[in-house]
């Protein structure tokens, strides 16, 4: 079994990849910890807890964290998912209620009470680790591996020229992950580009499997698709955090994979980029997903959705 710490900032796409991890056969989520990212915080925690709710994963740890990037101010991405984050569906307030702990002492607790027992996968800023980090700084080598949904190590990005939305709301943040010891996995903007593409069709086919979580899915990613179409001009839009728990379940997913070091820009010209290191050696390395299956993956969703009713 697979158990899961999931930290994310639920906007669309993340509510498919907490529905993924929900009905997946060999996975349990031990924890969901919230973040500003998509939405502001508390808009986030009330787009998880709802997209559990769904999932019928109803008890589940559930732990609020940072509501600001370390040392810049909030930038969201209301206007590709919508005001609410999950498409303008404006879902029943969640009942889940939060831990009073801080996602980021959550994250250094059950990775010191489990140490190699769960896999972390980042779907949003990497604040809350990054803070964890703080107060843990071997806290990834507690971890089995730690998935990361951000980055464009081909310098194509989503939110500036080079780079991809959750680096770039929180460089700092991310800067500090990458250079931390222990295991990561970067699943980038170039991976959701190439093998995680939804056509009208496909997201059509999610609400017709007729189940709670395909309609739910179906409904959530209207707002991106109707920015894709009208602001980019696309006849497709991609699932970026569904494709990183894709390949956190099943890692035979990535078919290409580079390990080098990551060095993240500051600057504010090269604000959140993902340099891959091709002659220094003075950061610890990452496992860089550049190449991924794109029927694997539509396979794992499809499923997933299809299961949860």
């Amino acid at each position: 079994m697979i158990s899961l710490v999931i930290d994310t900032d639920t906007g669309s796409d993340d509510a498919i990849a907490l529905l993924m991890a929900a009905a997946h056969p060999q996975a349990t989520i031990a924890a969901v910890t919230t973040v500003a990212g998509n939405v502001g915080l508390a808009q986030a925690t009330q787009n998880a807890g709802r997209t559990l709710e769904v999932a019928g994963q109803t008890e589940i740890a559930f732990f609020v964290g940072c509501d600001r990037p370390l040392v810049r101010s909030l930038e969201t991405a209301i206007d590709v998912h919508g005001s609410d984050g999950l498409g303008d569906t404006h879902q029943p307030v969640t009942t889940m209620v939060a831990s009073s702990e801080h996602a980021a002492a959550a994250l250094v607790r059950l990775a010191s009470e489990s140490p190699g027992e769960h896999t972390l996968v980042a779907l949003g800023p990497l604040t809350n680790i990054a803070v964890a980090l703080a107060i843990d700084p071997d806290l990834l080598t507690r971890f089995r591996s730690t998935v990361i949904m951000g980055g464009a190590p081909d310098m194509v990005g989503n939110t500036s020229d080079m780079a991809e939305f959750n680096i770039w709301v929180d460089p700092e943040a991310a800067a500090r992950v990458f250079a931390a010891p222990g295991h990561r996995v970067m699943v980038g903007w170039n991976v959701a580009t190439s093998a995680a593409l939804v056509t009208p069709e496909q997201r059509q086919a999610m609400g017709e499997l007729g189940t709670a979580a395909g309609v739910f899915a179906r409904d959530v990613t209207a707002v991106v698709e109707s920015f894709c179409h009208e602001q980019l001009g696309l006849p497709v839009f991609a699932l970026p955090d569904p494709i990183a728990i894709a390949i956190a379940l099943d890692p035979k997913i990535a078919t290409r994979v580079e390990t080098r070091g990551i060095r993240v820009g500051l600057s504010n010209d090269a604000r959140g980029a993902t340099f891959p290191t091709w002659v220094t050696d003075d950061l610890p390395v990452t496992d860089i997903v550049y190449e991924a299956d794109a029927e694997a993956f539509a396979a794992q969703m499809m499923q997933a959705l299809a299961t949860l009713d």
